[in-house]
C-alpha cells in the first residue's frame, strides 16, 4: 500500500490518493476532456488543470456482462498498475507518476479509474530521431531490476526534449528476481516490432518470427469494437468500418449498397458470383448468392468479404 494514502468518497468512487493530489481532484475530474483512445471497456482523456496535463485512464467493467463479478476475487487492472507503481518507484525507475486510483462498486466493480500526471515528453513513435544506444540502455537497465513488461512497444516510452525517458502503461508488467537470458531477447525482440534497435542477430531473427505472429494476432482488431475500428448497423446489415474512414461518400455506400451500385453508370464486374463498382474514390465489392446449398454452408462459415 502507498504510504501516507488520502482516501475518500466522491459520486460514488471510492478514491486512493497521493498526498497533495486531494484538493486538485475536483478540478480534474471537472476539466474539459480531449479523448485519446475509446472503446466500449475503456477510455482515455487527457485534461489541462492548475497549469500542468493530468491523464485519465477509465475501465468500464459494466460494459462486458457479469466482468463486474470477477474482481470481487482479484484486483482491476487499475489496480494493479496502481500497486505496481509503488514497486517501480521503490526501485526508481523512471514512470509517469500516479497520482489517484478510484473505484466505483455496485453489483461488483462497475469502473475503475487511474489518474496519472502528464509528462513533458512523447511516445518514441512520434520521435523518429531517437537516440536506438540509449533507448536500448534504458530497457536493459529494467531488466537489470527484474523488470519485464511484455507488452513493450515504442508507444509505451515517453522521451523528453532533454533526453529523459519514462515507463508508460504499465499494464502487463512484471516485477522478477531476475530475467534469464531468453526473458531478455523476447522482450527485446517484442520492442524491435516497432524500434529498430541496435540488437545480436539471434534477436532479430526472432523478432520476425514474433512479428508474423503479432501481425496475425492484431488483424483481427477489425472485428471488434477499439479506436480503428466499431460495429455499424445500417442499410439493414450488420458492417465493420474504419472509424477513420467513414467519409460521407463512405457512408452512401454503407447506408445502402444496392442503390449506390445502381447508380453507377458502370460496372467493373457484373458476374454471378459477385459484383464490383468504382465511385468517388471507393470500390464495393458485393458476393452474389450462388447455390442454395450454401444457405446451410453460410451457417458454419466465415462469410466470403469477412
Amino acid at each position: 500500500m502507498r504510504p501516507e494514502v488520502t482516501r475518500l468518497e466522491s459520486d460514488e468512487v471510492r478514491w486512493e490518493l497521493q498526498p497533495g493530489f486531494a484538493p486538485l481532484l475536483p478540478g480534474v475530474l471537472a476539466s474539459v476532456a480531449r479523448v485519446i483512445k475509446e472503446s466500449p471497456q475503456k477510455l482515455v482523456t487527457v485534461h489541462e488543470h492548475d497549469g500542468r496535463r493530468w491523464f485519465i485512464k477509465r475501465y468500464r467493467h459494466s460494459a462486458v456482462p457479469l466482468r463486474p463479478l470477477k474482481f470481487l476475487i482479484k484486483p482491476s487492472q487499475a489496480r494493479q498498475e496502481w500497486q505496481l507503481a509503488t514497486e517501480l518507484e521503490a526501485l526508481r525507475i523512471p514512470i509517469v507518476r500516479h497520482v489517484a486510483l478510484g473505484e466505483r462498486w455496485g453489483f461488483g466493480l462497475q469502473e475503475s479509474i487511474l489518474i496519472t500526471e502528464g509528462f513533458d515528453g512523447v511516445t518514441l513513435e512520434e520521435s523518429p530521431g531517437a537516440d536506438l544506444r540509449a533507448v536500448l540502455a534504458f530497457v536493459e537497465r529494467l531488466h537489470e531490476h527484474g523488470i519485464l513488461q511484455e507488452d513493450l512497444h515504442s508507444g509505451n516510452i515517453l522521451l523528453s526534449a532533454a533526453g529523459e525517458m519514462r515507463l508508460v502503461d504499465l499494464h502487463g508488467t512484471k516485477v522478477l528476481t531476475a530475467l534469464t537470458p531468453g526473458q531478455r531477447d523476447r522482450n527485446l525482440a517484442r520492442l524491435r516490432l516497432s524500434l529498430p534497435l541496435p540488437v545480436a542477430p539471434e534477436v532479430v531473427q526472432l523478432s520476425e518470427v514474433m512479428r508474423r505472429d503479432f501481425l496475425n494476432e492484431r488483424s483481427r482488431r477489425c472485428l471488434r469494437h477499439n479506436r480503428d475500428f466499431a460495429p455499424r448497423h445500417a442499410g439493414g446489415l450488420p458492417w465493420h468500418v474504419r472509424t477513420a474512414l467513414l467519409t460521407p461518400a463512405a457512408e452512401a455506400v454503407v447506408n445502402d449498397p444496392d442503390v449506390w451500385l445502381a447508380r453507377l453508370p458502370k460496372l467493373i464486374k457484373d458476374g454471378r458470383t459477385s459484383t464490383v463498382g468504382l465511385a468517388d474514390g471507393l470500390v464495393l465489392k458485393r458476393f452474389n448468392f450462388r447455390k442454395l446449398i450454401n444457405l446451410g454452408k453460410d451457417l458454419l462459415r466465415p462469410s466470403r468479404a469477412r
